[in-house]
């Protein structure tokens, strides 16, 4: 995993282009080809918003026979959308950050005051599971 630290004075919509794929370019030192985002952490805090972007990093946009699985239609797509430019995205001012700047950044995040909001693992998806029995 990828992680991308930003911080904000206008709300970003990551929702958007999550589970969406794209070339790898914004890490040149991670050797696979493409980023698929798959998680944000979101944080309001000092009339910023701070996000901590996850990105798995992917040799191919090809999704796994278990994830198709799980997924549970055979309509289900076997890539992840292709195309977005995770550079323009993201715009100006972010970083690669490692796990434990990541972890300190989510601690350090809303401690209760007004105004203040913590969002985490914001993990967008759908349930193809009953909730009960039909």
């Amino acid at each position: 995993m990828l992680h991308v630290y930003k911080r904000s004075s206008e709300p970003m919509r990551p929702w958007d282009v999550m589970r969406h794929g794209g070339r790898n370019n914004i890490a040149p030192e991670v050797k696979q080809k493409y980023l698929v985002l798959w998680n944000a952490d979101v944080i309001r805090k000092d009339n910023m918003w701070h996000y901590v972007f996850e990105f798995d990093t992917r040799d191919s946009l090809e999704i796994s026979e278990l994830a198709q699985i799980f997924a549970g239609s055979s309509a289900t797509p076997t890539r992840y959308p292709d195309g977005t430019d995770w550079r323009t995205w993201l715009g100006q001012e972010w970083v690669v950050i490692d796990n434990r700047r990541r972890q300190e950044i989510l601690k350090g995040g809303g401690n209760g005051k007004t105004g203040e909001v913590t969002i985490t693992t914001l993990r967008v998806g759908s349930s193809q599971f009953p909730l009960r029995n039909q």
